[in-house]
């Protein structure tokens, strides 16, 4: 199995309470080249794809409720 890469990720919220975090994650060799192909196929940046997906993920579990945040719950497709 290949090397463990470490990014800095960069996330911002489209609300007006903007604000961006940063932090870092781990991708498998072959998921890299798979974000770079995918980079290179959308003419896109591969940090925007990350964000992108990111995003998507975290509205898919977010609680239904914001005083509900213990409470997360898998939803399936």
């Amino acid at each position: 199995m290949g090397r463990t890469r470490q990014r800095n990720l960069i996330l911002a919220a489209s609300n007006r309470h903007e604000r961006y975090v940063s932090t870092d994650y781990f991708i498998e060799e072959h998921d890299d080249v798979l974000i770079s192909q995918l980079s290179a196929m959308m003419g896109r940046d591969p940090s925007r794809i990350m964000n992108e997906a990111i995003g998507e993920l975290i509205r898919r579990y977010r609680p239904p409720s914001r005083n509900r945040t213990t409470r997360l719950k898998l939803i399936k497709s």
